[in-house]
């Protein structure tokens, strides 16, 4: 008797708790629902499915034991691309305790969700990149437009000997420069009275930089050039090199 007892209890333990899958749903829940397959169905592209998620979201606002209602949501989110919901609703959905066999499917549908969304992640940083590096070179070319004919000059830098002064000009996207040399009582046979050594650096290094302060650099054996351009100002950092590294600084003002 006992054990008949016991096993009637297991048998309605069962029962309730298989109860959430044969529950009372309300008629207007399941007219959502049956609206949202129906729209679900007939969906063609990812924006075709904002209709059934809202008709399921109502659904469930109305009868929100209903698990089947979670999953179908679960899985029109992931035919939505919006994996991160698409995986809550399915979680929820096994909350519920379904039959063993339909909670691995919609565990097994989770993890196929987690590959899709990490794919989708990967893609998204692809194209992120590619999108800034077409924005970081329209900015190049637009900043290098906007300082063609741009002159700079510095003020004269004087010895006893000679006065030196930078004079430099944006043009066809290189900088152009001279260093005039005026000599202070020139005695013969030197040249004057000015001298023009031609400096010609290239505006763009290649590196990704801000219109602020773009930095172009040009070395050669015993000279590196660094240059620094703003609106107002264009600064060249001159070195040097043989036993040791000499910096001299060069600060140009714009002119027009």
């Amino acid at each position: 008797m006992k054990k008949q007892l016991l096993s009637i209890t297991l048998l309605l333990l069962s029962v309730i708790n298989n109860n959430s899958f044969a529950q009372t749903i309300p008629e207007a829940a399941r007219e959502k629902y049956v609206m949202a397959i129906t729209l679900r169905n007939q969906a063609k592209n990812a924006s075709d499915y904002d209709s059934p998620i809202t008709k399921f979201k109502d659904a469930i606002a109305l009868a929100p034991s209903w698990a089947e209602a979670y999953k179908e949501l679960g899985l029109t989110l992931e035919l939505a691309g919006k994996f991160d919901e698409a995986i809550s609703n399915l979680t929820k959905y096994i909350s519920f305790n379904p039959p063993a066999d339909d909670a691995r499917k919609a565990q097994d549908e989770i993890y196929i969700i987690k590959a899709k969304k990490e794919k989708a992640d990967l893609e998204h940083l692809a194209n992120t990149l590619v999108r800034l590096e077409a924005q970081e070179k329209e900015a190049k070319q637009k900043f290098i437009a906007s300082l063609e004919g741009v002159k700079y000059i510095s003020k004269e830098i004087r010895s006893d000997f000679e006065g030196l002064q930078y004079e430099i000009e944006i043009k066809n996207g290189n900088i152009n420069g001279n260093i005039i040399v005026t000599w202070i009582n020139p005695k013969p046979p030197r040249p004057g009275p000015k001298l023009f050594i031609g400096l010609k650096l290239p505006l763009v290094d290649g590196q990704p930089m801000p219109l602020q302060g773009r930095v172009s650099i040009k070395e050669t054996q015993h000279e590196k050039w660094r240059v620094e351009i703003f609106n107002d100002r264009l600064v060249l950092d001159k070195s040097i090199i043989f036993d040791k590294e000499t910096v001299y600084t060069i600060v140009c003002y714009r002119v027009n």
